[in-house]
């Protein structure tokens, strides 16, 4: 099974909260929820990791 794993950056726990009339109104778990229901029909392993510090980040990927 393919895997992939998604990183997700700084500041997604603001995504659907800060400034919705610019950025709109999903959060990060409505994000999860639509990626991981494309996975399963896709059949791929789908591992998202949100972190804001860029050295946890890298620690994740090696």
């Amino acid at each position: 099974m393919t895997k992939i794993l998604l990183v997700q950056g700084a500041n997604l726990s603001y995504l659907g909260k800060r400034e919705p009339h610019i950025y709109g109104t999903t959060s990060a778990a409505d994000l999860d929820m639509h990626l991981r229901s494309h996975s399963e029909q896709l059949g791929y392993d789908l591992d998202i990791f949100y972190t804001n510090v860029e050295g946890e980040a890298i620690n994740r990927i090696y």
